[in-house]
């Protein structure tokens, strides 16, 4: 009997997961997911038993997601954690980096459990790309479990490590979005993967003349890339952005909460002077802070702007209970009223402690971190109901770890009657985080062109983002630039 040692089929599970990996992390890299899991199916072909197609589905689901992850190691160093020794900083932050990308591996390692039992059936073809969709929920559930804890319920949000998003930047492949999202796209992979597995099996690609045909095939698709970057013009809503660059930090000085809301009062004030409609700042900048009532901020808008103007801000907020709520103040100049909705998807690690994170940090003896921790870390979901703000349709407001769910559009917007989604959102706590921001305008092209709503999002610490109704990227209009504020105009 062969084993997978003897044939070193390992190899293909540790290449088809790199494959894999690496159309996480850059746009030319979009042919990753399909070739990656071409190769792994190649590799569960070549195993006798379930158990060891089980675990090297593991190996290569757990190899893919930790370049998924990578951006995990942008948050070093915590600073703001005070006391805490960088060399153990760089531990902690490899561990749970590991431990979530097996954790999520696990998915992969059920696609390969199931493969194995339904390899000869007749209908493999059509089955496969059901069971990779299946298990790749999978692995958001059992991520969620893994990372429950006082601010989280049962979900399938954390959809990091989701082949179907290396399709998502692909001017052909992406508009299986429009009719599943991540889901559809996830489909294609597989079917194309499946596809590819079949011919070869079938010995069509053990010629050198049709191994060129196939790399040909991959260059052409490559034309479609990268999609247009483009401003709209129209005469529908103009939007704008406002983009900041400030660090996560404890309290302000006096004098930098008076730069601060300074500034931003000129970002405001370019804003409605350019004649915008919708105005959007970054999650909990608590714009409006510096304003002594509403009736003031109604005031301020009419001196600069003689239109109807929404301006969405965002602050953090205490329940009856002592928890920390992340809500929206959304002030509408027309009907003289501020709307409230409230961010119901948080974080692992970023809003809350997980219960595995402070358990692990209490038994190696870092109490004072998991205290520190849970001082920053004190948010929970609401039980409070949103009010509705019509702007022509609607408005939806997106906050900020909500665009890692598949769902994230339609969970805003599931009647699809809103006019524009907003998204405000913070990156204060990484540093430089590229292969998350791509993954995250991956995330949202999918989403967006799934939902067919126009989204804005303004950012702390992250690029300006806005896309049409298509999913296509939008280009701003820069009408405001300070070194700590940018303000960009978009027409949807």
């Amino acid at each position: 009997m062969t084993t997978w040692l003897d044939n070193k089929t390992p190899i293909y599970f540790v290449v088809g997961g790199l494959v894999m990996g690496l159309s996480f992390l850059n746009v030319w890299f979009w042919w990753g997911g399909v070739i990656g899991l071409f190769i792994t199916l190649l590799g569960f072909k070549a195993l006798d038993k379930i158990s060891w197609s089980f675990w090297c589905g593991v190996l290569a689901g757990t190899i893919k997601t930790s370049l998924a992850l990578v951006w995990f190691w942008s948050i070093y160093p915590l600073d703001w954690l005070g006391n805490f020794n960088p060399v153990l900083q760089l531990v902690t932050i490899g561990f749970f980096w590991l431990l979530t990308s097996l954790v999520i591996g696990v998915g992969l390692g059920v696609f390969g459990w199931l493969f194995f039992l339904i390899k000869n059936n007749k209908f493999y073809f059509l089955i496969v790309p059901f069971i990779l969709v299946f298990s790749e929920i999978l692995g958001s559930l059992l991520v969620c479990l893994y990372s429950f804890g006082p601010g989280s319920s049962l979900n399938a949000n954390f959809s990091f490590g989701y082949l179907g998003y290396s399709l998502a930047n692909h001017g052909l492949f992406s508009l299986s979005a429009v009719g599943g999202g991540v889901y559809g796209l996830s489909f294609i992979v597989a079917l194309i993967a499946i596809s590819f597995y079949f011919l070869y099996t079938k010995n069509i690609f053990h010629t050198h003349k049709n191994k060129v045909i196939l790399l040909l095939i991959l260059v052409i698709f490559s034309y479609f890339l990268p999609q247009s970057i483009w401003t709209k013009q129209s005469e529908g809503l103009k939007v704008s952005a406002i983009q900041t660059y400030f660090e996560a930090v404890s309290s302000l000085t006096d004098l930098e909460q008076t730069k601060r809301e300074r500034l931003f009062k000129q970002a405001l004030v370019a804003s409605l002077q350019s004649g915008s409609d919708v105005i959007v700042v970054p999650e909990a900048a608590h714009v409006m802070s510096s304003f002594l009532s509403e009736a003031e901020v109604f005031a301020f808008i009419s001196l600069y702007s003689d239109k109807r103007v929404v301006i969405v801000d965002s602050e953090q907020v205490t329940d009856d209970n002592g928890y920390r709520l992340v809500r929206s103040n959304i002030y509408d100049s027309e009907t003289k009223r501020v709307y409230h909705t409230y961010k119901n998807y948080l974080v692992p690690s970023g809003e809350f402690v997980p219960y595995v994170v402070s358990s692990t940090l209490n038994l190696l003896g870092f109490k004072n971190v998991t205290q520190e921790l849970s001082e920053h870390m004190v948010y929970r979901q609401s039980d409070y109901k949103n009010d509705d703000l019509t702007l022509n349709n609607g408005l939806g407001v997106l906050f900020c770890s909500e665009s890692l769910s598949p769902l994230g559009t339609w969970l805003v917007n599931p009647d699809q009657t809103k006019t524009l989604i907003v998204h405000p959102v913070s990156h204060a706590w990484f540093n430089n985080p590229k292969s998350l921001w791509y993954q995250l305008d991956l995330m949202l092209k999918a989403q967006v062109r799934w939902n067919k709503t126009p989204l804005v999002q303004a950012s702390n610490l992250s690029p300006l983002k806005a896309y049409d109704a298509f999913g296509l990227s939008l280009r701003p209009e820069i009408i405001y630039v300070n070194p700590q504020v940018v303000v960009g105009l978009f027409e949807i």
